[in-house]
């Protein structure tokens, strides 16, 4: 390999490039984990989409939400959960900063002045004809709404799909 003869290029052209060798060489390392982080976060949503179906489907015929379940547990220490009490999705990432961070997915019915958990609207019988609205969160989610800050998750946004990042997709966002 013929390295270029630096003395025809100007010192400006020559700090320029080595600017740009540093910039590489400092973010790339950075910029590959990101993406190998966001890949192992999408390979849940799958398995994450089979609970939300088992969840809905549990709650229409009034059983607990996560009987049939079996909580799966991936061998990158990757988990999905689901509450029995009020049927909230849980991936827990235990390789991702420091172990333990997660999405949650609340599930959530329309109600007359907003969003109303499943688990209560499920108490009231008012499930039967409803649809559920996912609400993805993350640890920058915002909400007006308690049940959804109470409960959300801890995976820093910046790793979270689109769905679950800063704001929860719902109408009851800030």
């Amino acid at each position: 390999m013929k390295f270029p003869d630096l003395k025809s290029r100007s010192l400006v052209d020559v700090v320029a490039l080595l600017s740009l060798a540093v910039l590489v060489v400092t973010h790339l390392p950075a910029a590959l984990e990101s993406y190998r982080i966001r890949r192992q976060v999408a390979a849940l949503l799958p398995l994450a989409a089979d609970a939300q179906a088992l969840v809905g489907g549990n709650a229409l015929k009034g059983a607990a939400f996560d009987a049939a379940w079996v909580p799966v547990v991936l061998k990158n220490q990757a988990a999905v959960e689901i509450a029995a009490p009020t049927g909230i999705i849980t991936l827990t990432f235990a390789e991702i900063g420091g172990g333990g961070k997660s999405l949650k997915l609340i599930p959530m019915i329309e109600a007359g002045a907003g969003l109303l958990p499943l688990a209560q609207a499920a108490e009231a019988g008012a499930v039967s004809s409803r649809k559920i609205i996912w609400v993805c969160t993350s640890s920058l989610t915002r909400s007006r709404n308690p049940y959804v800050m109470a409960n959300k998750g801890t995976l820093e946004s910046k790793y979270a799909p689109d769905a679950c990042r800063h704001r929860a997709a719902s109408a009851d966002i800030l």
